[in-house]
Protein backbone atom coordinates (compact mmCIF):
# COMPACT_ATOMS: atom_id res chain seq x y z
CA UNK A 1 0.00 0.00 0.00
CA UNK A 2 3.40 2.10 -0.12
CA UNK A 3 1.18 4.49 -3.47
CA UNK A 4 -1.56 5.11 -1.43
CA UNK A 5 -2.59 8.32 0.45
CA UNK A 6 -3.01 8.41 4.14
CA UNK A 7 -5.83 10.34 6.57
CA UNK A 8 -3.97 12.22 9.75
CA UNK A 9 -4.78 9.05 11.95
CA UNK A 10 -3.51 6.18 9.79
CA UNK A 11 -1.10 5.41 13.15
CA UNK A 12 -3.88 5.94 15.34
CA UNK A 13 -5.76 3.14 13.50
CA UNK A 14 -3.08 0.54 13.26
CA UNK A 15 -2.19 1.23 17.09
CA UNK A 16 -6.03 0.21 17.37
CA UNK A 17 -5.20 -3.21 14.97
CA UNK A 18 -7.90 -1.79 12.33
CA UNK A 19 -7.94 -3.82 9.29
CA UNK A 20 -7.03 -1.39 6.28
CA UNK A 21 -7.65 -1.53 2.84
CA UNK A 22 -7.32 0.39 -0.78
CA UNK A 23 -10.71 3.20 -1.01
CA UNK A 24 -10.39 5.51 -3.67
CA UNK A 25 -6.34 6.10 -3.42
CA UNK A 26 -6.43 5.79 0.60
CA UNK A 27 -5.34 3.47 2.91
CA UNK A 28 -8.52 3.26 5.05
CA UNK A 29 -9.57 0.96 7.84
CA UNK A 30 -12.56 -1.01 6.87
CA UNK A 31 -13.16 -2.33 10.50
CA UNK A 32 -11.85 -2.81 13.88
CA UNK A 33 -14.00 -5.36 15.87
CA UNK A 34 -15.96 -6.16 13.26
CA UNK A 35 -18.52 -4.37 10.64
CA UNK A 36 -21.85 -6.14 12.33
CA UNK A 37 -20.49 -4.37 16.04
CA UNK A 38 -19.74 -1.40 14.56
CA UNK A 39 -23.10 -1.01 12.56
CA UNK A 40 -24.86 -1.79 15.59
CA UNK A 41 -22.95 0.53 17.91
CA UNK A 42 -24.10 3.40 15.52
CA UNK A 43 -27.84 2.47 15.47
CA UNK A 44 -27.64 2.04 19.72
CA UNK A 45 -24.62 4.08 21.49
CA UNK A 46 -22.45 5.90 18.82
CA UNK A 47 -19.58 5.52 16.76
CA UNK A 48 -16.53 7.71 15.18
CA UNK A 49 -15.40 7.43 11.62
CA UNK A 50 -12.42 9.14 9.76
CA UNK A 51 -13.13 10.97 7.27
CA UNK A 52 -10.32 13.51 6.89
CA UNK A 53 -9.54 11.68 3.46
CA UNK A 54 -13.00 13.58 1.90
CA UNK A 55 -11.40 16.77 0.38
CA UNK A 56 -12.44 20.45 1.47
CA UNK A 57 -12.49 23.79 -0.75
CA UNK A 58 -13.78 27.04 -0.24
CA UNK A 59 -15.26 29.59 -2.16
CA UNK A 60 -14.63 33.53 -1.81
CA UNK A 61 -15.57 36.27 -3.04
CA UNK A 62 -18.26 38.78 -4.01
CA UNK A 63 -20.08 36.72 -6.29
CA UNK A 64 -19.61 33.14 -4.53
CA UNK A 65 -23.12 32.94 -3.67
CA UNK A 66 -24.18 33.73 -7.28
CA UNK A 67 -21.27 31.23 -8.21
CA UNK A 68 -22.56 27.79 -6.42
CA UNK A 69 -25.85 28.74 -7.39
CA UNK A 70 -25.08 28.58 -11.10
CA UNK A 71 -22.72 25.67 -10.31
CA UNK A 72 -25.17 22.93 -8.76
CA UNK A 73 -28.68 22.06 -8.54
CA UNK A 74 -29.43 23.13 -5.04
CA UNK A 75 -30.54 26.99 -4.03
CA UNK A 76 -27.42 28.35 -2.89
CA UNK A 77 -29.03 31.99 -2.88
CA UNK A 78 -30.62 33.31 -0.30
CA UNK A 79 -29.05 30.91 2.68
CA UNK A 80 -27.78 32.12 5.72
CA UNK A 81 -24.28 31.78 7.76
CA UNK A 82 -24.31 28.50 9.64
CA UNK A 83 -26.71 27.13 7.25
CA UNK A 84 -25.14 23.36 5.06
CA UNK A 85 -26.99 22.62 1.84
CA UNK A 86 -26.45 18.96 0.20
CA UNK A 87 -26.42 19.31 -3.22
CA UNK A 88 -25.05 17.36 -6.77
CA UNK A 89 -23.06 18.92 -8.93
CA UNK A 90 -24.05 18.35 -12.47
CA UNK A 91 -22.16 18.16 -16.47
CA UNK A 92 -24.78 19.95 -18.78
CA UNK A 93 -26.22 16.52 -19.95
CA UNK A 94 -27.91 16.20 -16.68
CA UNK A 95 -24.83 13.41 -15.58
CA UNK A 96 -23.56 13.98 -11.69
CA UNK A 97 -19.67 14.69 -11.31
CA UNK A 98 -20.14 14.37 -7.36
CA UNK A 99 -22.62 15.06 -4.62
CA UNK A 100 -21.12 17.40 -1.74
CA UNK A 101 -22.13 19.93 1.10
CA UNK A 102 -21.89 23.26 0.64
CA UNK A 103 -21.28 25.32 4.35
CA UNK A 104 -22.42 28.95 4.28
CA UNK A 105 -19.56 30.73 6.81
CA UNK A 106 -20.38 34.15 5.93
CA UNK A 107 -22.10 36.24 3.36
CA UNK A 108 -18.85 35.85 0.39
CA UNK A 109 -17.45 32.90 2.47
CA UNK A 110 -18.19 28.71 1.84
CA UNK A 111 -17.00 25.97 2.45
CA UNK A 112 -17.45 23.04 0.27
CA UNK A 113 -17.06 18.67 1.35
CA UNK A 114 -16.78 16.11 -1.57
CA UNK A 115 -16.36 13.18 -2.27
CA UNK A 116 -12.55 12.08 -1.70
CA UNK A 117 -12.30 9.88 -5.11
CA UNK A 118 -13.88 13.25 -6.99
CA UNK A 119 -11.49 15.90 -5.55
CA UNK A 120 -9.37 16.68 -8.39
CA UNK A 121 -12.23 16.24 -10.95
CA UNK A 122 -14.14 18.58 -9.06
CA UNK A 123 -11.99 20.93 -8.52
CA UNK A 124 -11.06 21.47 -12.07
CA UNK A 125 -14.73 21.70 -12.78
CA UNK A 126 -15.09 24.63 -10.28
CA UNK A 127 -12.06 26.16 -11.74
CA UNK A 128 -13.18 26.28 -15.32
CA UNK A 129 -16.57 27.39 -14.07
CA UNK A 130 -15.11 30.54 -12.16
CA UNK A 131 -13.40 31.92 -15.13
CA UNK A 132 -16.51 33.39 -15.28
CA UNK A 133 -17.17 35.10 -11.75
CA UNK A 134 -15.37 37.12 -9.61
CA UNK A 135 -14.25 34.53 -6.98
CA UNK A 136 -11.15 33.14 -5.66
CA UNK A 137 -11.33 28.74 -5.53
CA UNK A 138 -8.87 27.08 -2.68
CA UNK A 139 -7.80 23.18 -1.94
CA UNK A 140 -7.16 23.27 1.42
CA UNK A 141 -7.97 19.09 2.09
CA UNK A 142 -4.90 18.63 2.60
CA UNK A 143 -4.86 21.01 5.72
CA UNK A 144 -8.23 19.71 6.79
CA UNK A 145 -9.01 17.03 9.52
CA UNK A 146 -12.72 15.34 9.45
CA UNK A 147 -14.43 12.92 11.90
CA UNK A 148 -17.80 11.92 12.31
CA UNK A 149 -19.18 11.03 15.67
CA UNK A 150 -22.86 9.23 15.03
CA UNK A 151 -25.26 7.44 16.86
CA UNK A 152 -28.10 8.21 19.56
CA UNK A 153 -25.75 8.97 22.02
CA UNK A 154 -23.77 11.32 19.61
CA UNK A 155 -24.92 14.71 20.76
CA UNK A 156 -24.56 13.29 24.76
CA UNK A 157 -20.89 12.88 24.19
CA UNK A 158 -19.69 15.45 21.65
CA UNK A 159 -21.81 18.28 24.85
CA UNK A 160 -19.32 16.27 27.56
CA UNK A 161 -16.12 17.95 25.27
CA UNK A 162 -17.49 20.83 24.63
CA UNK A 163 -18.78 22.73 27.85
CA UNK A 164 -20.66 25.93 26.97
CA UNK A 165 -21.25 25.02 23.58
CA UNK A 166 -24.39 25.87 21.50
CA UNK A 167 -24.65 23.15 19.32
CA UNK A 168 -26.38 23.59 16.46
CA UNK A 169 -29.45 22.04 14.69
CA UNK A 170 -29.52 19.46 11.73
CA UNK A 171 -27.92 20.53 8.72
CA UNK A 172 -26.16 23.76 10.18
CA UNK A 173 -23.35 24.33 11.91
CA UNK A 174 -20.97 26.26 13.96
CA UNK A 175 -17.33 27.15 15.36
CA UNK A 176 -16.73 25.36 18.88
CA UNK A 177 -13.62 24.18 21.19
CA UNK A 178 -13.93 20.29 21.14
CA UNK A 179 -11.49 19.02 24.17
CA UNK A 180 -9.63 22.03 23.77
CA UNK A 181 -9.36 22.28 20.13
CA UNK A 182 -10.87 24.85 17.73
CA UNK A 183 -13.22 22.63 15.79
CA UNK A 184 -16.81 23.47 13.17
CA UNK A 185 -18.96 21.32 14.52
CA UNK A 186 -21.74 20.42 11.56
CA UNK A 187 -24.61 18.62 12.86
CA UNK A 188 -24.81 16.07 9.47
CA UNK A 189 -23.62 12.59 8.68
CA UNK A 190 -23.94 9.71 6.55
CA UNK A 191 -25.46 7.02 8.51
CA UNK A 192 -29.63 7.77 9.14
CA UNK A 193 -28.25 8.45 12.68
CA UNK A 194 -27.73 11.99 14.74
CA UNK A 195 -24.12 13.21 15.09
CA UNK A 196 -22.07 15.44 14.10
CA UNK A 197 -18.79 15.48 11.55
CA UNK A 198 -16.29 17.64 12.85
CA UNK A 199 -13.84 19.76 11.26
CA UNK A 200 -10.51 20.56 12.51
CA UNK A 201 -6.89 21.48 11.38
CA UNK A 202 -5.43 18.13 10.23
CA UNK A 203 -2.30 18.77 12.98
CA UNK A 204 -5.14 17.93 15.72
CA UNK A 205 -6.71 15.63 14.33
CA UNK A 206 -4.59 12.91 16.81
CA UNK A 207 -5.51 14.87 19.67
CA UNK A 208 -9.49 15.16 18.21
CA UNK A 209 -9.58 11.37 18.14
CA UNK A 210 -7.26 10.62 20.86
CA UNK A 211 -9.87 12.66 23.43
CA UNK A 212 -13.48 10.92 21.67
CA UNK A 213 -11.48 7.39 22.35
CA UNK A 214 -10.97 8.87 25.97
CA UNK A 215 -14.56 9.89 26.34
CA UNK A 216 -16.27 6.42 24.28
CA UNK A 217 -16.01 4.05 27.22
CA UNK A 218 -18.78 6.26 29.02
CA UNK A 219 -21.35 6.45 26.45
CA UNK A 220 -20.56 3.26 24.56
CA UNK A 221 -18.83 4.60 21.55
CA UNK A 222 -16.44 3.09 18.91
CA UNK A 223 -14.38 3.62 16.10
CA UNK A 224 -15.89 2.56 12.91
CA UNK A 225 -14.38 1.77 9.71
CA UNK A 226 -15.81 1.99 5.84
CA UNK A 227 -17.68 -1.40 6.27
CA UNK A 228 -19.93 -0.30 8.77
CA UNK A 229 -20.34 3.20 6.95
CA UNK A 230 -21.04 0.94 4.09
CA UNK A 231 -24.04 -0.76 5.05
CA UNK A 232 -25.41 1.96 7.50
CA UNK A 233 -25.75 4.57 4.44
CA UNK A 234 -27.34 1.73 2.57
CA UNK A 235 -30.02 0.88 5.32
CA UNK A 236 -30.13 4.98 5.44
CA UNK A 237 -31.06 4.96 1.91
CA UNK A 238 -28.22 7.60 1.04
CA UNK A 239 -26.66 7.20 -2.39
CA UNK A 240 -22.72 6.47 -2.55
CA UNK A 241 -21.01 8.36 -5.86
CA UNK A 242 -20.28 5.18 -7.98
CA UNK A 243 -22.98 3.32 -7.06
CA UNK A 244 -26.15 5.77 -6.55
CA UNK A 245 -24.86 8.68 -8.64
CA UNK A 246 -22.71 8.75 -11.51
CA UNK A 247 -22.17 10.55 -14.61
CA UNK A 248 -24.48 8.33 -16.09
CA UNK A 249 -27.02 8.41 -13.45
CA UNK A 250 -28.47 11.93 -13.00
CA UNK A 251 -30.21 13.26 -9.36
CA UNK A 252 -33.87 13.01 -10.65
CA UNK A 253 -32.76 8.79 -11.60
CA UNK A 254 -31.52 8.60 -8.21
CA UNK A 255 -34.83 9.81 -6.21
CA UNK A 256 -33.15 13.22 -5.40
CA UNK A 257 -35.82 16.10 -7.08
CA UNK A 258 -35.57 17.86 -3.81
CA UNK A 259 -32.35 18.69 -4.36
CA UNK A 260 -32.62 20.01 -8.12
CA UNK A 261 -33.84 22.95 -8.26
CA UNK A 262 -35.63 23.15 -11.38
CA UNK A 263 -37.21 26.55 -11.26
CA UNK A 264 -33.97 28.46 -10.50
CA UNK A 265 -33.01 30.55 -13.94
CA UNK A 266 -30.12 28.77 -14.93
CA UNK A 267 -27.88 26.43 -13.32
CA UNK A 268 -25.31 23.62 -15.09
CA UNK A 269 -27.28 21.10 -16.55
CA UNK A 270 -30.63 22.63 -15.83
CA UNK A 271 -32.27 22.17 -19.32
CA UNK A 272 -31.16 18.32 -19.25
CA UNK A 273 -32.67 17.83 -16.09
CA UNK A 274 -35.83 19.72 -17.36
CA UNK A 275 -36.19 17.41 -19.97
CA UNK A 276 -35.89 14.41 -17.76
CA UNK A 277 -38.18 15.53 -15.31
CA UNK A 278 -41.08 15.09 -17.90
CA UNK A 279 -39.57 11.63 -18.83
CA UNK A 280 -41.87 8.33 -18.21
CA UNK A 281 -39.37 6.16 -19.19
CA UNK A 282 -36.50 7.82 -16.97
CA UNK A 283 -34.57 4.55 -14.89
CA UNK A 284 -35.60 5.35 -11.59
CA UNK A 285 -32.89 4.43 -8.25
CA UNK A 286 -35.33 2.27 -5.71
CA UNK A 287 -34.15 0.52 -2.46
CA UNK A 288 -35.16 -2.78 -1.51
CA UNK A 289 -35.09 -6.08 0.83
CA UNK A 290 -34.72 -9.64 -0.28
CA UNK A 291 -35.84 -12.90 1.76
CA UNK A 292 -33.11 -15.25 1.98
CA UNK A 293 -29.54 -14.88 2.79
CA UNK A 294 -28.52 -14.17 -0.36
CA UNK A 295 -27.15 -10.93 -1.25
CA UNK A 296 -27.31 -9.16 -4.85
CA UNK A 297 -24.10 -8.17 -6.03
CA UNK A 298 -23.49 -4.81 -8.19
CA UNK A 299 -24.48 -4.91 -11.82
CA UNK A 300 -26.54 -8.35 -11.35
CA UNK A 301 -29.62 -8.35 -14.12
CA UNK A 302 -32.89 -7.17 -12.92
CA UNK A 303 -35.69 -9.37 -14.32
CA UNK A 304 -39.34 -8.30 -14.51
CA UNK A 305 -42.23 -10.90 -14.63
CA UNK A 306 -41.56 -11.54 -18.35
CA UNK A 307 -38.05 -12.38 -17.92
CA UNK A 308 -37.14 -9.06 -19.73
CA UNK A 309 -34.12 -7.03 -18.64
CA UNK A 310 -35.08 -3.89 -17.29
CA UNK A 311 -31.92 -2.70 -14.40
CA UNK A 312 -29.69 -3.75 -12.67
CA UNK A 313 -28.48 -3.78 -9.00
CA UNK A 314 -26.24 -0.95 -7.87
CA UNK A 315 -25.59 -1.89 -4.20
CA UNK A 316 -26.05 -5.09 -2.07
CA UNK A 317 -25.68 -5.99 1.33
CA UNK A 318 -26.56 -8.14 4.57
CA UNK A 319 -28.05 -5.52 7.39
CA UNK A 320 -27.35 -6.22 10.52
CA UNK A 321 -30.06 -4.20 11.82
CA UNK A 322 -32.72 -6.27 9.80
CA UNK A 323 -30.81 -9.48 9.65
CA UNK A 324 -31.60 -9.56 5.86
CA UNK A 325 -30.23 -8.66 2.49
CA UNK A 326 -30.63 -5.07 1.46
CA UNK A 327 -29.75 -2.73 -1.33
CA UNK A 328 -30.43 -0.90 -4.44
CA UNK A 329 -31.59 -0.98 -8.15
CA UNK A 330 -31.49 1.33 -11.09
CA UNK A 331 -34.97 0.25 -13.27
CA UNK A 332 -37.11 0.94 -15.81
CA UNK A 333 -40.66 1.53 -14.17
CA UNK A 334 -42.59 0.47 -16.97
CA UNK A 335 -41.48 -3.31 -16.13
CA UNK A 336 -43.78 -5.69 -15.72
CA UNK A 337 -43.76 -6.51 -11.46
CA UNK A 338 -42.78 -8.21 -9.72
CA UNK A 339 -39.45 -7.30 -10.52
CA UNK A 340 -36.39 -10.50 -9.12
CA UNK A 341 -32.66 -11.15 -9.47
CA UNK A 342 -31.51 -14.77 -10.24
CA UNK A 343 -29.51 -15.61 -7.63
CA UNK A 344 -27.16 -18.77 -7.91
CA UNK A 345 -30.31 -20.05 -10.39
CA UNK A 346 -32.58 -19.22 -7.91
CA UNK A 347 -35.35 -16.35 -8.71
CA UNK A 348 -35.59 -13.84 -5.83
CA UNK A 349 -38.11 -10.81 -5.49
CA UNK A 350 -36.81 -7.47 -4.85
CA UNK A 351 -39.48 -6.17 -1.94
CA UNK A 352 -39.14 -2.67 -3.27
CA UNK A 353 -39.31 -0.22 -0.06
CA UNK A 354 -39.11 4.17 0.80
CA UNK A 355 -35.59 3.97 3.00
CA UNK A 356 -35.05 4.11 5.76
CA UNK A 357 -35.08 0.44 5.18
CA UNK A 358 -34.24 -0.28 8.97
CA UNK A 359 -37.09 1.59 10.52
Amino acid sequence: MSDLKHTPLIDFHKALQARCVPFAGWEMPVSYAGIIEEHLAVRQACGFFDVCHMGEFVVTGPEAELFLDRALTNRIAGTPAGKAVYSPLCEEDGGTIDDLIVYRRGAEDFLIVVNASNIKKDFAHFEKLAKHHDVELANISDETGLIAVQGPKAVELVASLAPGATLPKRFWHAEATVAGIACRLSRTGYTGEDGFEIFCAATDAVALAEALTAAAPAFGAQWCGLGARDSLRLEAGYPLYGHELSEQISPLMAGLGWAVKLDKEAFVGREALLKQSKDEELPQVKFYTLEGRRIARGHTPVLDAETREVGRILSGTMSPVLNQPIGSALVNPLGTPPLHVELRGHPTELNFKKPPLHK
